[in-house]
């Protein structure tokens, strides 16, 4: 499995961001979107990006 980050503008000088999560064909998906939006939601109400 692979953990990518990608980012774009959305407000001013704030980076918006999103988590992409690549995992094999034999990989549990609803437990990798659960751990992939959990962890999303707690690093971005930990981090702010800026440009």
């Amino acid at each position: 499995m692979s953990v990518e980050i990608e980012c774009g503008a959305e407000e001013d000088s704030d980076m918006g961001w999103r988590l992409h999560v690549i995992a094999k064909d034999e990989a549990e998906l609803d437990r990798i979107n659960y751990a992939a939006k959990t962890t999303t939601e707690r690093l971005k109400r930990r981090y702010c990006l800026k440009w």
